[in-house]
């Protein structure tokens, strides 16, 4: 493509319920950014879906496709599926619970936008400053805070990381606070004659 060329891009998409059972969607756009030129890019697609007797579902596609390094003759394709939803379990899933909390500041003010862990697992504390881990395994497991996002000098109230136990089927809640850190400073001597360190050489916690 030229520098002098200029294409003018543009497109729409719709969806809506025509009837209690039957949806459908439609989208059109008329070209793509040249970065786009390595994959498929629909020109036009259009979906018709319809369920009936629960558990049973008819769809109808079609497609208007531009494939993957190409800029022009683009190819028609459809297609009508019929699923139905027979509900025999493939594996038996174990009973999970769930772990969630809230984390509030030293005034006690939600904090939202803080990362939470759980094991390798991660969750962002919302506006409220609640957080949740669905679907756990039961197991012990630790819980620590992203310190990145937290000031230099805070850290939890509680010993971290935070030990906690999840059983089936039950919620195990948390509230962590933050609170300042304390700082300790002292000197430790030691006499040659293997006597204790002087009185008055360390200082109590500020």
């Amino acid at each position: 493509m030229s520098s002098s060329q200029r294409n003018l891009l543009w497109g729409f998409s719709a969806s809506g319920k025509l009837a209690r059972n039957l949806n459908t969607s439609v989208q059109v756009q008329n070209s793509y950014a040249i970065e786009e030129y390595y994959r498929n890019r629909n020109l036009f697609q259009f979906s018709l879906d319809y369920r009936f007797l629960k558990k049973h579902r008819l769809s109808l596609n079609s497609f208007y496709t531009l494939f993957q390094n190409q800029t022009e003759k683009p190819d028609y394709s459809a297609s009508l599926t019929y699923a139905v939803e027979i509900g025999i379990p493939l594996k038996k899933t174990g009973e999970a619970g769930t772990v969630s909390g809230v984390l509030t500041g030293q005034d006690g003010t939600p904090l939202g936008d803080k990362l939470v862990f759980l094991s390798g697992r991660s969750a962002v504390t919302d506006e409220t400053g609640n957080f949740e881990f669905r679907n756990v395994a039961p197991g012990r497991y630790f819980v620590t805070i992203d310190r990145s996002r937290l000031g230099m000098n805070e850290i939890l109230n509680i010993p971290s990381p935070v030990h906690i136990e999840v059983h089936p089927d039950e919620e195990t809640r948390l509230h962590l606070g933050l609170v300042n850190a304390a700082r300790i400073r002292g000197r430790f001597v030691i006499r040659e004659n293997g006597s204790s360190p002087l009185p008055g050489d360390t200082k109590a916690p500020q």
